[in-house]
This record gives C-alpha cells, structure tokens and sequence, in this order.
C-alpha cells in the first residue's frame, strides 16, 4: 500500500457457502494517521435456485482524532486501530444501498477467433 507509516489499508472478502445459498462480504478499510478512517463494504447474497441476488453497498468513515480520543490507552496498545472488524461499527454510515438484481440466463459471447473466422467465410 502507498501509506507506508503514515496509515493502513487492507482489502478482506469473506465467502460462506451452503447448500442453499453463498454470501460473500468484501471489505476495504483505509487509516490515515491524523486524517481519517474509513469502511468501504459490499454484500451479496444468493439463494439457490432463485433468479434473483441481493447486493448492499455500504460507505463509513470518521475523522481520526474525533474517534481515537474515545479509545483508553489500553485499546490503543492493543491494536483497535488496526482492526476493521472492531472499528466497523463506531463508524457512522455515510451512504448504504440495497439492491435486488435480476441474475439472466448467461449468453455465451462469441470469441475473437471465431469472429475472424466467420469474417473470412464471409470474405470469400
């Protein structure tokens, strides 16, 4: 990351699986010392056998001295900076959306060789 000692960024994605659906969370978190924290998330869910995904797209952020000034001395050493999972929720939501989207059926694209292909058929 380009925030050398001067803040973090890292990038989780989570999938479960089960027999009747999959869930995937992805999730950007970026410190910058003295500036800022902020959550970038995004949800998607699917039910098996449906047509049909749900996504929820979350922002959240917070200035860095108004958040690190409610954290004792002891959660400082104990790296709540450094954890997207603890810090999640003290961030208020700037921007959530939620989105049902129709998943068609999938029509397959033809590839480049065969576009060349059939233009020299049709050449000749």
């Amino acid at each position: 990351d380009e925030l050398h000692d001067n803040g973090d960024c890292s990038m989780q994605v989570r999938i479960r699986v089960t027999p009747n659906y999959f869930y995937v969370l992805q999730r950007l978190f970026v410190r910058v010392d003295q500036v800022c924290f902020r959550v970038k998330e995004t949800r998607l869910h699917h039910k098996f056998g449906s047509l049909r995904a749900l996504r929820q797209y979350t922002e959240r952020d917070h200035e860095y001295e108004g958040l690190v000034r409610n954290f004792t001395p002891k959660q400082i050493q104990g790296g709540i900076l450094h954890d997207p999972n603890q810090l999640v929720e003290m961030l208020p939501v700037r921007f959530d959306t939620t989105e049902l989207f129709e998943l068609g059926p999938r029509v397959p694209q033809p590839s480049k060789a065969s576009i060349l292909a059939q233009s020299s058929k049709d050449e000749e």
